[in-house]
């Protein structure tokens, strides 16, 4: 019974061990596809307002946002 607790504690330690990494990556990828789905519906609402500064505001946070996260995905897969 204590080498089957040992072998299971090591084995949920593995499967952790792989796990976290792929779902970090998952939602970031849906977080990558979120915004760039996004990106042109928010340029599309605030043209009428004639806001084009908002609008490259946005666009600009959106764009550094998902460079970060690309890195971020990018260094998970090399750790992994």
């Amino acid at each position: 019974a204590v080498t089957y607790l040992d072998e299971s504690t090591s084995i949920n330690k593995e499967v952790k061990n792989v796990l976290v990494p792929n779902l970090i990556q998952f939602f970031g990828i849906l977080a990558l596809l979120l915004i760039y789905v996004l990106n042109p519906i928010i340029t599309n609402i605030l043209t009428p307002f004639n806001n084009i500064m908002l609008i490259v505001s946005i666009i600009l946070s959106s764009l550094i946002f998902l460079f970060l996260l690309i890195i971020f995905n990018f260094l998970i897969f090399l750790l992994s």
